[in-house]
């Protein structure tokens, strides 16, 4: 029988430094970049997939079932609607490189001709069917091998990656007064 009190860690092969996260980020938008002059669909479909997942720190199937009509990308405060686990729907509010690139991504699925109404889904494959996970993944790992990156990460590292960074940068910045107590060095 398994052990399940084992307590679970956050260890260094779950999420990625700052230094991979932006060399991941250069390589697969150099690599859409390219495509885009070429004309091929490729490359920024996964670039907007990994923004997705480094950017916000989406779930790999909050990635897949986003739709058009889930996003809200005006000026003040830019957010999606996500179905997360368990079926619970939440709210993450996303910043402002992460909207514009949002904005860009669909008025180039426009310009593509592929489905804008609320309820399409935002990723959807050259054949114009929707993402799965599993496709999602390997997307992942491909980037991974692009960009020189250990094969051990998944895209749920980018999750962690997301997570660990926001909390590393948010600790250089002062502390909240009544946080003191509630921090342990």
């Amino acid at each position: 029988m398994r052990n399940f009190k084992r307590k679970w860690t956050l260890d260094r092969t779950k999420y990625m430094t700052a230094p991979e996260v932006t060399e991941l980020r250069r390589t697969i938008e150099s690599k859409a970049q390219g495509d885009l002059e070429r004309g091929r669909t490729t490359w920024p479909r996964f670039w907007m997939a990994l923004d997705l997942a480094l950017g916000a720190g989406l779930r790999v199937s909050e990635i897949a079932g986003l739709r058009i009509g889930n996003l809200y990308l005006n000026n003040g405060e830019s957010r999606m609607r996500v179905l997360g686990k368990g079926q619970k729907v939440r709210d993450v509010f996303i910043s402002n490189g992460l909207t514009k690139h949002l904005s860009d991504y669909l008025l180039w699925k426009r310009l593509m001709a592929e489905p804008m109404d609320p309820e399409a889904v935002v990723l959807v494959s050259s054949h114009r069917k929707p993402y799965s996970t599993r496709t999602l993944q390997y997307a992942f790992k491909v980037c991974l091998r692009v960009a020189g990156l250990p094969a051990y990460y998944s895209i749920h590292a980018c999750r962690h990656s997301y997570g660990t960074l926001l909390y590393r940068s948010c600790r250089k910045s002062a502390p909240l007064p009544w946080s003191r107590r509630f921090m342990r060095s």
